[in-house]
């Protein structure tokens, strides 16, 4: 009598799920503190003057020294200079890929621009100017343009997809032409200096420097001559002093989202760790003899009529028996098996033939000698001794 496998109550089934949900929520939570903890990649933030990645600005100051520019990097407008120099060229000037400034920087690099300093700057919203951003002509992919201008005579096209323009005053100097009344570079005096405003720093990043004559415009706008000085100027966030270390860079803002995610995590767990009442053990199934199964299935192909399948079911069983006490394979041929039967056991010739090779069944009385000789087949094998096979005597 065989029986069924138990189920599982469903209380252990529910601590089961409980016990992945709290994993799922640890590994997802210990995920999400260590990106904040680690702060941003080695590579840099974008339009970083350190950063090797595609959109940093590494290569353009590598290239500017390798021309014989001063290139430093500092927030503060540089001390002791005097923008009014003999030569223009060797006048120090500065390049702000991105206004991050607070209110009191700011208006240290505006001092410093109606001094006589210049500013470059690709940030067209930046307050450090007065002009207007105008909107791009171009809807995607990069193109090529000409700056159409003295200012950049040496500079031949230059290529990227941000053409951004930037409205031109009378008084101002505009190149790269966007639309009719704007202009992707525009120079304007301020004060005793001047600002060149730029509708972005796209060329000047890693992945474009090399194309065209990009590398030609940076070298025009910041580095004119050998022995120029260039103060670039980062995000302020890029540069984090105190002893907070990276997590200086995270938002109050970040701190709180986290928050709310790891309280709908440990929401979430709760809820599907409930339980509705006391817990209910669920009964064994009911235990069915094998007998009745045997009976169960016979009736099925009784009613069923087919004789020939209720051979080949006896057959196949007769077959799996003899490979079994033969030590033979599960899958061996049926004619192997009546030679082994016959070389190491009694069992009849017609007695082995009938009970394993397929044949027709054409009537009862057919499918009662397959039967029959399936069960004299089972009865003398079952007689074979235990060890080594005996062979039938010539």
């Amino acid at each position: 009598m065989s029986e069924l496998p138990a189920a599982a109550p469903r209380s252990t089934t529910r601590r089961s799920r409980t016990v992945q949900l709290l994993l799922g929520a640890t590994g997802l939570a210990a995920l999400v503190l260590s990106v904040f903890l680690l702060g941003p990649p080695v590579d840099g933030l974008p339009l970083d003057p350190d950063s090797v990645a595609p959109d940093g600005l590494r290569g353009v100051v590598e290239v500017l020294e390798e021309l014989g520019v001063e290139v430093t990097v500092d927030l503060a407008p540089p001390a002791g200079a005097d923008p009014a120099a003999a030569d223009p060229a060797a006048a120090p000037r500065a390049f702000l890929p991105v206004d991050r400034l607070d209110a009191a920087t700011r208006a240290a690099w505006g001092e410093w621009i109606d001094g006589g300093g210049e500013l470059i700057v690709a940030d067209p919203a930046s307050p450090l100017h007065d002009l207007l951003p105008a909107g791009s002509d171009q809807l995607f992919g990069r193109s090529a343009r000409s700056p159409d201008c003295e200012l950049l005579a040496d500079v031949g096209e230059v290529l990227h997809s941000a053409w951004e323009g930037i409205e031109v005053p009378d008084d101002a100097t505009a190149c790269f032409p966007v639309g009719e009344d704007a202009a992707w570079l525009v120079r304007a005096a301020q004060g005793e200096g001047a600002v060149v405003v730029l509708g972005s720093a796209a060329p000047f990043t890693n992945g474009l420097l090399d194309q065209r004559d990009n590398a030609v415009l940076a070298a025009a706008l910041l580095g004119p001559a050998p022995g120029s000085r260039l103060v670039v100027v980062p995000r302020p966030d890029e540069a984090p002093t105190g002893d907070d270390g990276l997590l200086a860079l995270v938002p109050d803002g970040v701190w709180q989202l986290l928050a709310l995610l790891v309280l709908a995590l440990v929401l979430a767990v709760v809820w599907q760790g409930r339980r509705d009442g006391v817990v209910v053990t669920e009964s064994l199934p009911p235990v069915l003899p094998s007998a009745e199964l045997a009976r169960s299935l016979a009736g099925l192909l009784q009613r069923k009529g087919d004789r020939a399948d209720a051979a080949e079911r006896l057959r196949r069983g007769n077959r799996r028996t003899v490979a079994r006490i033969l030590g033979l394979a599960p899958d061996t041929e049926p004619a192997t098996l009546l030679h082994e039967v016959r070389r190491r056991s009694a069992v009849a010739q017609q007695d082995a033939e009938v009970a394993l090779l397929p044949g027709g069944v054409d009537d009862d009385a057919s499918l009662v000698a397959v039967a029959a000789a399936s069960r004299r087949l089972r009865a003398d094998l079952a007689r074979l001794p235990s060890g080594p096979s005996v062979l039938r005597p010539p």
